[in-house]
């Protein structure tokens, strides 16, 4: 006579089986969650940046604040809130017949700004994304503040992880 396990036998067998499948799987994960360098797993990043916004005129800056929210005045978006900003007059390369040679001088009623904001970014391949806005340096930004509009350059970029 034949013995045949019971249909409660079979369940408890598998059961056991699936249990220490789940076991391994969950220390194969545990394995690659310590292996891995924790930067992969969270790439938020608090960055800084600055912008050069060149030959503005002069009026226009008394109405920016720190604190204000700055947007992609083309997509709406905010990338960031302003922590700094600095103001040196303009410059721009004259002609000078008494010398007679190119030479620099004051932009008239005109200033450079260098405004540092802040924001939460994301680590992308070349730069950082900040609410799907792409940020390098070197790369033009057209900046919407809530009493200025204007288009900037990005000069420096620095980030400290989250």
């Amino acid at each position: 006579m034949e013995n045949k396990p019971s249909r409660v036998d079979r369940i408890a067998v598998a059961c056991i089986n699936i249990t220490i499948i789940l076991i391994g799987a969950l220390l194969f994960c545990g394995l690659i969650y310590a292996a891995k360098p924790r930067g992969l797993w969270k790439n938020d990043t608090a960055l800084t940046y600055t912008v050069k916004l060149a030959a503005v005129r002069a009026e226009y800056t008394a109405d920016i604040h720190v604190g204000d929210r700055v947007l992609d005045a083309v997509g709406k978006r905010e990338i960031g809130e302003v922590v700094a900003y600095a103001i040196t007059p303009a410059m721009t390369e004259t002609y000078s017949r008494n010398e007679n040679r190119m030479r620099m001088v004051e932009y008239p009623g005109r200033v450079d700004m260098l405004l540092t904001v802040r924001c939460t970014a994301k680590k992308a391949e070349n730069g950082y994304s900040i609410a799907g806005f792409s940020l390098v340096g070197g790369k033009t930004i057209p900046l919407r503040l809530p009493n200025f509009v204007g288009t900037g350059v990005c000069i420096q970029l620095e980030d400290k992880p989250l």
